[in-house]
């Protein structure tokens, strides 16, 4: 009883000390209920409002030291569980990923991420998250990558590993059916966390300059730890965004905003229209017909005045879908049915589908049959392809509508003559596209 109620009590003081230096995280923390779980290695937190903890990890044995968590820790460790409601990563996880992989890569740029916002890192986030992960974290511009992208180069890198390839192999054999094991988030038995007297060199096989993140059987935090819950309502999710802008505005009034909320503030503040009212807009604009004198008007007759008729066009619409991975196969399967079903309405004669990751792997009239090609490659993405298999066709595109995570070539792309909407999740906000229009596809 003596281990829980210190526990809590060093929680406690984390969330007073958010409240005073850092009033965005504190408002926040405030709305969460500490629950004391043996079935927590760590700290975790869902939509529910719960930030769970292991008390003998809190008060006993944090960062493997045998010692109680500080202030510093307590404070950094709780807006850590905090980043993974803000970022809304258990909802962002891509189809098929492996949840610990996930897990931590979402870890690296959450941590990236306060630190860059000021906060002091904890000792376990020192050793997690030094300054060559958070580098790696980062592209050259020194904007902070997203958690879709550091997942896919984190899977790569580990399967180097030869701890962290047996995980990999075993947790796919298991997703495939090929495993008797039903537990996906609990990788301990595969991960060996407790042999102290192993040394990187001996447990993996990746030289030291290319070794860029602590995989999977070093992570301190314990690989089933973070986010849990990945089936948040949608309830639960306006409720947390309802929460995010709340302590924003709150903390911006007071002075004390991070930048990186300051852009998502505003995202979420403004009116938003709804992404299917702008692609039924503009490709009501495309396919409603052109007017000709060559065809006479029905009305001419009666207003005894020659009036244009209209004739259809016949330019077909091209839909090219991102299938790299980084984007969730439901969301990817909602916005192909919603998508061609305005497309239709809208009067386009014809539904060209053009799936691609680097390059294009298919290019066909819109069907049932090609719907079901759609597979993750977990690779790169490039859209050069796909306009050059544009200019080789026949027919001049209408309308080009591209569903992706913008993690692409896109700014080497010259503008074409037909109009182009980028169409994204809520994960690539930031990123810059050279011409059209961009649109955000919410994940719920």
């Amino acid at each position: 009883m003596k281990e829980i109620n210190l526990a809590k009590e060093i929680l406690i003081r984390g969330r007073v000390g958010l409240l005073c230096h850092y009033p965005f995280f504190g408002e926040l923390s405030l709305r969460l209920r500490l629950i004391p779980s043996k079935m927590i290695p760590s700290t975790a937190v869902d939509y529910k409002d719960h930030l769970f903890y292991n008390e003998d990890w809190v008060s006993n044995n944090f960062n493997e030291t045998k010692k109680p968590m500080t202030v510093v820790d307590s404070i950094f460790e709780i807006a850590h569980e905090l980043g993974h409601l803000i970022f809304r990563h258990n909802v962002r996880i891509p189809s098929g990923a492996i949840p610990s992989i996930w897990n931590l890569a979402c870890d690296q740029i959450i941590d990236t991420t306060l630190v860059q916002s000021g906060l002091k890192q904890s000792s376990v986030s020192a050793k997690m998250v030094t300054e060559e992960i958070q580098k790696q974290c980062k592209f050259s511009d020194g904007k902070i990558k997203n958690s879709e992208l550091r997942y896919v180069e984190l899977l790569k890198e580990m399967k180097k590993c030869p701890e962290c390839a047996k995980l990999i192999e075993a947790v796919k054999n298991a997703m495939a059916g090929n495993s008797s094991s039903s537990d996906k988030g609990n990788h301990s038995e595969n991960c060996n966390h407790d042999k102290e007297d192993e040394s990187p060199d001996k447990s993996d096989n990746v030289e030291p300059s290319e070794q860029s993140g602590i995989h999977i059987c070093k992570n301190i935090r314990l690989c089933c730890s973070g986010s849990i819950g990945q089936d948040a309502s949608e309830e639960d999710n306006q409720k947390w965004k309802e929460y995010i802008v709340a302590a924003a505005k709150n903390a911006k009034e007071k002075g004390n905003l991070p930048s990186f909320a300051k852009d998502f503030l505003a995202e979420l503040s403004q009116p938003s229209r709804n992404w299917k009212d702008i692609i039924r807009s503009q490709a009501s604009m495309v396919y409603r017909g052109r007017y000709t004198y060559k065809k006479n008007n029905r009305r001419s007759w009666s207003m005894n005045v020659q009036l244009p008729g209209k004739y259809p066009k016949p330019e077909p619409a091209i839909v090219a879908l991102d299938c790299s991975g980084s984007i969730g196969e439901k969301l990817l399967n909602r916005f192909v049915s919603e998508v061609f079903g305005i497309l239709k309405v809208s009067g386009a004669s014809e539904i060209i589908v053009i799936l691609h990751d680097v390059n294009v792997y298919y290019v066909g009239e819109h069907s049932k049959s090609n719907i079901r090609q759609l597979k993750a490659s977990w690779g790169g993405t490039s859209h050069i392809d796909v306009f050059n298999k544009i200019k080789e066709m026949k027919k001049k595109p209408g309308m080009l509508i591209c569903f992706t995570d913008l993690e692409s070539d896109q700014m080497k792309l010259h503008s074409p003559k037909f109009p182009v909407i980028w169409c994204y999740p809520s994960s690539a906000k930031n990123t810059l596209i050279p011409f059209g229009r961009k649109v955000e596809v919410p994940d719920v």
